[in-house]
């Protein structure tokens, strides 16, 4: 998930993505058995990702958790164990109205905003429209 600035109004996800952890080689990991190893020597490095997608698996987070997690943009699932076919330099991003936000936009008319204090308001204006005709 992508920070949100305004937690009150929105939140951002990219849509898509796989989740890799990165260890230590001499950890010796054993993780599930629908994970992938990624082995890199060269860095001492053991990557780690499912081909399923499970971002919020709290199991598999506390065994990877002397690892280092990082969340990457994926253009489809995470089914074969070549990472590079399903990695993907572009992201899908979505944005999600927070509930008193999607309430008020969508629901009363109103737009959302925050105060200089940053508490949530709706902003709902009356317009009137004059259909006065000209002769």
């Amino acid at each position: 998930m992508l920070p949100s600035p305004f937690p009150s109004l929105y939140s951002i996800h990219i849509k898509f993505n796989v989740t890799l952890f990165k260890c230590k080689h001499s950890l010796k990991m054993k993780p599930p058995t629908h994970y992938f190893n990624h082995p890199s020597p060269e860095y001492d490095n053991d990557i780690y990702y499912d081909r399923l997608p499970s971002p919020n698996d709290k199991e598999v987070h506390s065994l990877f958790s002397s690892c280092s997690v990082i969340q990457i943009p994926s253009k489809d699932l995470t089914d074969t164990n070549y990472i590079q076919s399903f990695v993907s330099a572009e992201m899908v991003i979505q944005v999600v109205l927070s509930n008193d936000c999607d309430q008020c936009y969508n629901h009363r008319g109103g737009q959302c905003g925050l105060d200089a204090n940053q508490k949530f308001y709706c902003e709902k204006d009356t317009l009137h429209i004059n259909f006065s005709f000209i002769p």
